[in-house]
């Protein structure tokens, strides 16, 4: 009987561990259809998700609204948070992002057009969240750099593309905003 060596213990393991990767990925479909993305993408807000989503479903649960953006979007303004919502719409009235801003100057006009809806984001991030609570949430954006004082940051952006990630339509973005270490304003966009 040969002595087993290190190397012969190191080439079967690697081997083992190649076969059971090769399995995951290529034989279990639960695991093909459900690969690990990246944290940052939310599409989802208060029953609307961008990219599956028409104007037709958008009126159904928020209402009518107002026509904003050479009628390619639609605004309403939440009392209760003070804050204004609106939806931009792609080709055949797909909603294709979705602008979170307590901007009175910028979209005032929406006041009238009232939502009862919580808007949070589908991981639950809202304007007034601190940085802190969005990044461990959605992680570090790729293009960071280290910063020393997170009160200090402006904004964050993330990006993926459908050759990354098989739940985003075409490109996304999503652009945070933030003022104090708070967030100021989010704009999510899924599409072209």
């Amino acid at each position: 009987m040969q002595p087993t060596t290190f190397k012969s213990i190191k080439t079967s393991l690697f081997a083992l561990i190649v076969s059971f990767t090769f399995s995951c990925l290529f034989t279990n479909p639960s695991f093909a259809d459900n690969p690990i993305y990246p944290d940052f993408v939310d599409r989802k807000i208060t029953g609307i998700e961008l990219g599956t989503s028409y104007l037709k479903e958008l009126k159904s649960v928020y209402g009518e609204g107002l026509s904003v953006l050479s009628d390619e979007g639609v605004c309403y303004f939440s009392e209760k948070e003070n804050t204004f919502i609106i939806f931009s719409l792609c080709e055949d009235n797909l909603v294709c992002s979705y602008d979170l801003s307590k901007d009175k100057d910028l979209w005032g006009e929406c006041s009238n057009y009232k939502t009862i809806h919580s808007l949070k984001t589908g991981k639950g991030i809202s304007l007034g969240d601190s940085i802190e609570k969005v990044i461990g949430i959605y992680g570090w954006p790729e293009s960071s750099k280290p910063i020393n004082n997170l009160n200090e940051v402006k904004s964050l952006d993330y990006h993926t593309d459908y050759t990354r990630d098989r739940r985003v339509t075409l490109f996304y973005d999503a652009s945070l905003y933030f003022e104090n270490g708070k967030l100021k304003r989010l704009f999510i966009h899924d599409g072209n």
